[in-house]
């Protein structure tokens, strides 16, 4: 077989390495600028073209060439061969033979030294590289900073970067660019990145951010979410009609009905007897507490042990107390990860229009 010249790349796994030495036990030492790491490769994995990710490394000219570049590639691939197997024939003889200028003919004869193949003479297209930026790097700067300064708050928009870009350019001496260039510059970063500027973490992650898990149950009372919620109405004085507060819901809704179970209801901040009040309510049948508030027309058949119980990291949640009635229950306590308030989405998607149904269904006061 052709021997093999350091420098001589390939592609293994999908990625371009570069042959460094021969490695012992007939390996050859290859090295990878992108990954910035050395590995052992048979030398027969690298020579059989039929192995998956053993060919040669082919330029991503090749998917764009025509069968008029792979021509030419092939003639100047021939060309360089023949002239460097002759060893003793004047570069004008070569560059006359390609029909180049002798410099031309010198970068191709370095081009043929580290090539694999007439896949690495496929013809560039002239012109500006798509995606080639041609303002200077402190420019680029400028409107980077710029982007980040002013790329802020609901009445963001480019103008405003455009016009911070002109004052800082004419302070540092420098030629402004133009409007279009800047708007290109803000275009080509990303939306959540965008939006994580213009509208905080909080705003990009629930827009932009993936939720790939599922939230999801097979059957009632497998799992249901708990939450405290400022219920939209305000307690009045019965006599002066002035406001007093708004009421404290605590919610369990499960997640495979989207029943409320149970709730609790007080004028008093979430603690760990609401909490407990609204476990209750939901684990026992709700007839005589129907009864007790004049209801008993109305059927509301839910209710029983709950398997597994999800809710946030507030104190009342992680009370001693609570943690003992939910092992003495075999109840399963799931905890919210901080900072992830989309895991509790069953219970925002309900809890708002329950927290009003509630209130209207019942008095605070009578809530037991």
């Amino acid at each position: 077989m052709d021997s093999i010249r350091k420098g001589t790349r390939f592609w293994i796994g999908g990625k371009k390495w570069a042959y460094e030495a021969a490695a012992s036990h007939g390996s050859a030492l290859m090295y990878s600028e992108d990954l910035n790491e050395y590995q052992e490769v048979k030398l027969g994995d690298l020579v059989d073209q039929n192995l998956e990710g053993t060919e040669y490394a082919i330029p991503p000219l090749e998917n764009k060439a025509t069968i008029e570049d792979w021509s030419l590639a092939e003639f100047r691939y021939s060309t360089l061969k023949d002239h460097i197997e002759a060893g003793d024939r004047k570069i004008s003889e070569l560059a006359a033979g390609l029909e180049l200028s002798e410099p031309r003919a010198y970068a191709l004869i370095k081009i043929f030294k580290n090539s694999s193949g007439p896949a690495d003479f496929i013809k560039d297209k002239p012109g500006v590289k798509l995606g080639k930026r041609l303002i200077g790097s402190r420019v680029e700067a400028i409107i980077n900073l710029a982007i980040e300064q002013k790329w802020k708050g609901p009445g963001t928009n480019i103008a405003s970067v455009v016009k911070y870009v002109d004052e800082l350019c004419h302070k540092a001496g420098l030629k402004t660019p133009a409007a279009g260039t800047v708007a290109n510059r803000i275009s080509c970063i990303s939306k959540s990145k965008l939006a994580m500027l213009k509208d905080g973490h909080k705003v990009a992650n629930d827009r932009y951010q993936a939720r790939p898990k599922k939230n999801q149950s097979s059957r009632p009372l497998a799992k249901a979410e708990m939450d405290h919620c400022l219920v939209d109405c305000i307690i009045v004085d019965e006599k002066t009609r002035m406001p007093l507060c708004r009421p404290w819901a605590t919610v369990i809704i499960d997640l495979h009905t989207r029943v409320v179970n149970g709730y609790y209801l007080s004028i008093d901040a979430p603690s760990g007897f609401s909490v407990a009040q609204a476990i209750t309510h939901a684990t026992f049948p709700k007839d005589d507490w129907l009864a007790h508030l004049d209801l008993e027309d109305i059927s509301y058949p839910y209710y029983g042990k709950l398997e597994r119980l999800a809710m946030d990291n507030a104190k009342e949640f992680k009370s001693k107390a609570l943690k003992i009635a939910a092992i003495k229950n075999a109840i399963r306590l799931l905890y919210r990860p901080p900072g992830r308030p989309w895991w509790g989405g069953a219970y925002r998607a309900v809890v708002r229009n329950a927290c009003g149904r509630i209130y209207t269904f019942s008095s605070w006061y009578h809530v037991e």
